[in-house]
């Protein structure tokens, strides 16, 4: 997807100053642990001429850097690394526009296998690799490289590789100091016009608000707030200097400084200074103190700090995406309750809602729908009941969930049949629905496209609480529809109060202490994860870094091996690993050979593993099983379905 992005010239860039010695340091933390466990040296240097900043986009460097480093360590057997951050000075450039004195190359050099000078071309070419066989010792797509050299010309620079067989390798990334976004036919600006000009395409997806046409003249965010009001919608119709004042690029100043404990706090993050500008003073306007955060760590910080009213949040952020905001706010009982609102480019709805967000919009929006965003918090905020439809025609199952969701701040309205429900839900509004999807007039599935389906219901969270077991089928319908489904069982009490408090967004802290202590032995099944030691067998380095980071953010440690004749290396030379996640196609040894190798083996009989596979083919989970494996997860799963299945077998 990348490559075809770049090719037709729509690759998104985010274009802005970035340290030389920031990326370094990333470098560092984030490779040299790996290099520890190969056995490796691994260095950073920074040449003392470096600037300062450089404009680029940081995302993309660090994807082509890791690409280099994956190799690097693919290849590398002994020795070390260096990564190199210096001027090209004496390097022969391709790209004319490059200029040794302000151009930064990022060089990665190995003591690794190297390239036999015939195959130096072909390793760039999209799905070639030096080794093309099929019984190759070294895993992999070789894609990594093609997309580097795709984004490196389209960030304005180049890759060049040294490289002779058997004595190591070096790929070097050049770039300007200053990067130019790509015009429409994906060719790079000057650097001159960079933040001068924008066209009425990138000014509508960065600014997230819509412009009926593109002028010459810059328009000051305040004529904008105040011209969209009075209008009713946005009338951000200008591309805009970077030297306009009204929408300077440095940080925006908010409220965090004159903060009362009787205001209204509303948290903002989001990238963008336009678009944050804009609801900067929609809030204000409409009462509120503001915070404002540009990448999702402060905002996380302000959150847990502050405790704002509510949050609006963007998902594509530097760092840390608005998802992984989301599922921390959530994760977190001291911010769960706080309302988030999100607004991004990305059109992925159902996620943020099944997240616990109060609403989604999708960039660009008017400011009519603006308006509607606010209007949604404020209710959110001023309402001092939450209300309820219970859909459940057994007598004794409606009691008892009225029992266990009984409140002061809790109204619950009971109905017994579909035709009822869409009755009350044509009259009245509720913050959340719980559905048992056993209902004597029609299906709970019709019930719930109705609801999908409906333009005042379909932001309304749905937990389907039921004792019937579903058939595949329906389960997956079910999964498109609701937010959460929760199956009646003797821990079902404790799910559905979590998900309820949730979506209701209650105070965990001023519930009664039953219900407390109810919410504490559910957060507690963390507990589990703590200090437990998982051998992860993989050969694919971008697997091993998301998973790593999944696990080790729960408290786990982890064991690696890159196939799996390593795998059982480190199996025999860590006896007490508590669980093995086995992925199956790897060179030298499959995860097949390797499982049935394990349980040949007296004392690893009964050890958990969870078999990793990226294909989910018909069979596939009998041909796990069979060599060994005690469960199946295919790629690419969830984060939560891992965690899921690690609970249920490591405790």
């Amino acid at each position: 997807l990348d490559l075809s992005k770049v090719e037709a010239g729509k690759m998104e860039l985010h274009i802005e100053s970035v340290s030389p010695g920031e990326i370094a340091s990333t470098l560092r933390r984030n490779f040299q642990h790996i290099a520890k466990n190969k056995g490796l040296s691994f260095e950073v240097i920074e040449e003392k001429d470096l600037p300062e900043t450089i404009t680029t986009d940081r995302q993309r460097i660090e994807q082509i850097l890791k690409n280099f480093l994956s190799n690097a360590f693919k290849f590398t057997a002994t020795g070390g690394i260096t990564v190199r951050l210096h001027r090209p000075r004496g390097m022969k450039l391709s790209q004319s526009r490059l200029d040794p004195e302000k151009a930064v190359a990022f060089s990665v050099s190995d003591t690794g296998i190297g390239i036999p000078k015939g195959k130096q071309d072909i390793v760039f070419e999209a799905f070639r690799q030096a080794d093309g066989s099929t019984s190759r010792k070294y895993g992999g797509t070789g894609l990594g490289l093609s997309i580097s050299l795709e984004l490196a010309k389209y960030l304005g620079g180049e890759i060049q590789l040294v490289s002779e067989e058997n004595q190591g390798s070096t790929f070097t990334l050049i770039l300007p100091e200053v990067c130019a976004k790509p015009d429409e036919t994906g060719k790079p600006k000057s650097p001159k016009a960079v933040g001068s000009v924008v066209r009425h395409s990138e000014a509508s997806s960065k600014s997230g608000v819509q412009q009926p046409k593109a002028v010459e003249d810059p328009v000051p965010v305040e004529r904008v707030a105040k011209a969209g009001e009075s209008a009713g919608v946005a009338l951000v119709n200008a591309p805009v200097s970077a030297k306009d004042p009204g929408w300077a690029a440095e940080e925006i100043a908010d409220d965090r400084k004159e903060l009362q404990a009787t205001d209204r706090k509303i948290l903002i993050i989001e990238d963008d200074p336009h678009f944050a500008r804009i609801l900067c003073d929609l809030s204000h306007d409409r009462g509120f103190k503001v915070l404002v955060a540009d990448n999702g760590e402060t905002g996380l910080h302000f959150a847990d700090y502050y405790r704002p009213d509510a949050v609006i949040l963007d998902v594509n952020l530097p760092g840390m995406d608005g998802w992984t905001v989301l599922e921390r706010l959530k994760a977190n009982s001291e911010t769960r309750h706080i309302p988030v609102h999100v607004i991004s480019a990305n059109d992925r709805p159902l996620n943020a809602l099944k997240m616990g967000a109060i609403g989604y919009m999708t960039k660009p929006v008017s400011m009519d729908e603006l308006n509607g965003v606010y209007a949604r918090i404020e209710r959110k905020i001023d309402s001092p009941v939450r209300s309820i439809l219970l859909v459940e025609d057994d007598p004794v199952q409606a009691d008892a969930v009225r029992d266990l969701l009984a409140d002061d701040r809790v109204a619950l309205t009971l109905v017994g049949s579909g035709r009822e429900t869409m009755d009350v839900l044509g009259r009245d509004s509720f913050d959340c629905m719980i559905l048992d999807i056993g209902l004597p007039d029609m299906s709970g599935i019709e019930l719930l496209s109705h609801v999908r389906n409906h333009s005042k219901l379909r932001d309304m969270p749905v937990i389907v609480y039921t004792g019937r077991e579903l058939t595949q089928q329906e389960s997956a319908l079910v999964q498109d529809y609701a937010e959460m489904i929760v199956l009646k069982d003797a821990r079902s009490p404790d799910r559905l109060l979590e998900e309820a408090t949730l979506f209701l967004h209650l105070v965990d802290s001023e519930l009664p202490a039953e219900k407390k202590r109810m919410l504490q032995r559910i957060h507690d099944r963390e507990a589990v994860f703590q200090g437990k030691k998982i051998l992860l067998v993989d050969d694919d380095m971008r697997n091993v870094y998301a998973i790593t980071n999944i696990l080790e953010e729960k408290g786990m440690q982890v064991i690696i091996g890159k196939n799996g004749k390593e795998g059982i290396e480190k199996l025999k030379a860590e006896p007490e690993i508590d669980l093995v996640l086995m992925d199956i196609m790897m060179p030298v040894m499959d995860g097949y050979e390797a499982m049935r190798q394990i349980r040949s083996m007296d004392a690893y009989r009964k050890l958990p593993i969870i078999a990793l596979t990226a294909k989910a083919m018909k069979g596939d989970k009998a041909l796990c099983i069979e060599a060994g494996a005690n469960d199946y997860l295919a790629k690419p799963f969830e984060t939560e379905k891992l965690l899921s299945m690690l609970r249920v077998w490591l405790y």
